[in-house]
């Protein structure tokens, strides 16, 4: 676990603004790999409001501080953002370009869920992100996520559902993951 757990750590980004030679956290957001191709991932409303200044922070393989890395020059060079054809989904992702230095991993593909069938009131979660008062990019030595549990406390018709957990500013685009257990419960109780 304690393996599975670094690995995801390293695909989390954080995504804020650079004020006069401060950094300011405003959101989380991860990566991802779609037909060899890295996908930042995080919250639509961290990024529709504040797209021109906002940067992405990540590890870096050479310094003790993030590299800063500007949505708009990504955007600007072609790429899109990808959003769910039901505006009310509040998601978006965007194809990212990692350089050299960057010290990124994305989350590997059977950590997440192909449908929702395993999904349901009462399994527990985990989630990782930015905390304000607990992160400091540079104390830090960059981007090094607080891990928070939770559990799924209802689920919708529509295949949505509510998670009761501590949530913070700076936590929105936190990726969820299925807290990994032995005991699996179904319709005839626990296996």
């Amino acid at each position: 676990m304690k393996d599975l757990i670094n690995e995801i750590k390293e695909s989390i980004v954080f995504l804020g603004f650079i004020e006069n030679g401060h950094e300011r956290v405003v959101g989380t957001g991860f990566l991802i790999q779609v037909e060899n191709i890295f996908h930042l991932v995080t919250a639509k409303h961290v990024v529709e409001n504040n797209f021109e200044n906002l940067v992405v922070f990540l590890n870096s393989k050479q310094f003790q501080k993030p590299s800063a890395k500007p949505l708009k020059l990504i955007y600007d060079g072609g790429f899109k953002w990808i959003r769910h054809k039901n505006p009310e989904i509040d998601i978006d992702i965007l194809p990212f370009l990692l350089g050299n230095d960057d010290k990124v991993k994305f989350i590997p593909d059977n950590l997440i869920p192909k449908d929702l069938s395993e999904i349901h009131e009462l399994i527990y979660v985990f989630y990782l992100s930015y905390q304000p008062g607990l992160n400091d990019l540079k104390k830090d030595g960059g981007v090094n996520p607080i891990i928070r549990k939770g559990v799924i406390s209802r689920m919708n018709n529509d295949n949505t559902f509510f998670i009761d957990g501590s949530a913070f500013p700076g936590n929105s685009g936190s990726p969820v993951f299925l807290f990994p257990t032995p005991i699996k419960i179904n319709n005839n109780g626990f296996m």
